[in-house]
């Protein structure tokens, strides 16, 4: 929820300041390259900073470029919420074949 929070206000501000009407392309746009881009060089976003979480691929590793960009993408199918309904993981996690886990460090 931390997430979406900021990437609604970051979205509501460019929105506002450029005059965009294409509200939800930006939002689309600032979501995907938020976790893209916090995800690979952190492997965490603020909301992952917050809970003490890391994104790593299956092996434990720091993911991919790869990896992460499937990851984001699939944030944006509404069926992502419902997949943890019916599993331990959600889909952009199975798809991109990373998981989330405690940060140690």
């Amino acid at each position: 929820m931390v997430d979406t929070f900021i990437v609604v206000v970051i979205t509501s501000i460019y929105d506002f300041v450029t005059s965009n009407v294409y509200e939800v392309l930006s939002y689309f746009f600032f979501s995907f390259f938020y976790y893209y881009i916090l995800e690979l060089k952190y492997q965490k976003t603020i909301g992952k900073m917050m809970t003490n979480t890391k994104v790593v691929d299956l092996d434990g590793e720091p993911p991919k470029s790869k990896n992460i960009a499937v990851r984001s993408l699939c944030r944006f199918f509404h069926f992502d919420v419902l997949s943890y309904w019916v599993g331990a993981y959600g889909m952009h996690d199975g798809y991109s074949r990373t998981m989330t886990i405690v940060d140690k460090d």
